[in-house]
């Protein structure tokens, strides 16, 4: 159930309604949009980077979303596959998103498994920091546990 508030579409949530602009309020606390805001990065993607225009957010779960699992790695791409970008931010990986895409877990995702991980699954969305940040899913002293939220024997190492 939609309702509207002014000219944006609010979507129902758990503890109600929100509209999109609010959605990107509350959205906004996590690192991956800050990051640029406070220090002046160019390249720190905005609400609209990933999720379009804000007259047209939809779930993970909706038709023709930028954020659905078969769909997000396109999404990331847009950045992620930028030799520029890679080099600015130093990210060591020469083509992460086609690594992924070719990788068990994209491929699975590919055929029509949305319950794969995905980008989002290891790297998070809303909560991404710099490599030496210890916060950041993927750092060199999070990755067991990471990668433990699906594969239990790596946990227990």
């Amino acid at each position: 159930m939609s309702g509207e508030y002014g000219r944006l579409r609010a979507r129902p949530l758990a503890v109600g309604f929100v509209t999109a602009g609010a959605l990107c309020l509350v959205h906004f606390s996590g690192e991956h949009p800050r990051t640029g805001g406070k220090n002046g990065d160019a390249d720190a993607p905005k609400c609209v980077s990933c999720h379009g225009s804000v007259h047209d957010v939809k779930g993970a779960s909706e038709t023709g979303s930028t954020i659905a699992a078969k769909q997000l790695a396109e999404t990331c791409a847009k950045c992620h596959s930028d030799a520029g970008f890679l080099s600015r931010h130093r990210i060591p990986a020469a083509h992460p998103v086609e690594s992924y895409l070719l990788s068990v877990l994209g491929r699975t995702i590919a055929a029509g498994n949305d319950k794969a991980a995905n980008c989002n699954s290891c790297h998070g969305n809303h909560d991404i920091y710099q490599a030496r940040d210890a916060r950041l899913h993927v750092n060199h002293w999070r990755v067991a546990e990471t990668c433990g939220q699906c594969h239990n024997e790596i946990a227990k190492t």
